[in-house]
């Protein structure tokens, strides 16, 4: 497989064959598929114009770390493009590129992706590390089984809700409330969405396929729905499917616990870090609980100081 590299120069229609004869070239001892090269253009100041592309007859596109890149003339031979930290703001010409399978803009500061929903053979998309919020025009993409769209400001996944053909979705550190619209997605294998605001999981109790399942540092109030997932104790630890009760509250980043009695059985194994039995916890929390308004949650800082207070009073 050969590589070759475009660095630190200003590529233009005028001067990409002089740039392919003073070129850096790398070949790399790999498994080929079909023989296809990979173009990869890394750390240009300018790059206004993709017909050297054309001209090249590369089929997979990689572009890193670029300024001022924009798509026009979209190449029309380019079935993988990759455009990744290059601090793009638009995806104007895209919408042209739909012999496209896979695509990657991450890392950039896009909050508006309408022209994607012209690339109906695309089976990859990451736009993770960006402003997203509104993600409609993902709903016009029937093919999509890998979907990486971490670190945006979603809240919203109803665009999903027919992409049969989904296997994979990463959504973490968004502003997910709702899992509704992933309620039919049977084919999802892997799901992870860790850092929302997600306080309900009914709807995943259908998703019989799952093989792996993140969902920690979320305000979960009720674990069982899962309790009679298939998978269930295939796949028993914090990263992977259906975590303990326990584990999901220790890595919360809300640390939260709703002051109702019923949540206090989730609490059972804090008795190894606190060195207090279940029941004489229980015993305390009921009596905090009458004291407090119904439906209050405490802080970390609250419950830390409550059990400190607590242990305390027990050496007296």
């Amino acid at each position: 497989m050969q590589f070759s590299f475009f660095r630190q120069s200003n590529i233009t229609e005028q001067n990409y064959e002089r740039q392919m004869l003073y070129r850096y070239e790398y070949k790399i001892e790999t498994q080929e598929e079909d023989g296809v090269q990979y173009l990869v253009i890394q750390f240009n100041k300018d790059l206004k114009t993709f017909k050297f592309v054309e001209k090249l007859k590369f089929t997979r596109l990689y572009i890193d770390f670029c300024n001022n890149v924009v798509i026009d003339p979209a190449p029309n031979n380019v079935t993988d493009l990759t455009i990744n930290k290059c601090d793009l703001t638009k995806l104007d010409g895209i919408k042209k590129m739909i012999q496209l399978t896979h695509l990657s803009i991450s890392d950039n500061k896009l909050s508006d992706i309408f022209e994607l929903r012209y690339l109906i053979n695309l089976k990859e998309l990451h736009i993770d590390y960006n402003q997203i919020e509104d993600i409609s025009s993902l709903a016009y993409l029937p093919n999509l089984e890998y979907l990486d769209m971490c670190v945006n400001l979603i809240r919203d996944l109803y665009p999903l809700s027919k992409l049969n053909l989904l296997q994979n979705l990463r959504a973490l550190k968004n502003q997910i409330v709702n899992l509704f619209p992933l309620k039919f997605l049977f084919g999802l294998q892997f799901l992870e969405l860790s850092s929302n605001k997600i306080v309900h999981i009914d709807s995943l109790t259908k998703l019989v396929g799952l093989k792996r399942l993140w969902i920690s540092e979320n305000i979960i109030l009720d674990m069982s729905p899962l309790n009679e997932h298939p998978n269930k104790h295939k796949y028993n630890t914090k990263t992977e499917l259906v975590p303990t009760e326990m584990e999901i509250l220790y890595s919360s980043k809300y640390q939260s616990i709703m002051e109702t009695s019923e949540n206090l059985k989730h609490m059972k194994y804090l008795e190894q870090s606190i060195k207090e039995s279940f029941a004489e916890l229980k015993v305390k929390f009921s009596q905090i609980v009458a004291q407090t308004t119904q439906n209050q949650i405490l802080s970390t800082q609250q419950i830390a100081q409550l059990l400190q207070n607590f242990e305390i009073g027990q050496t007296q």
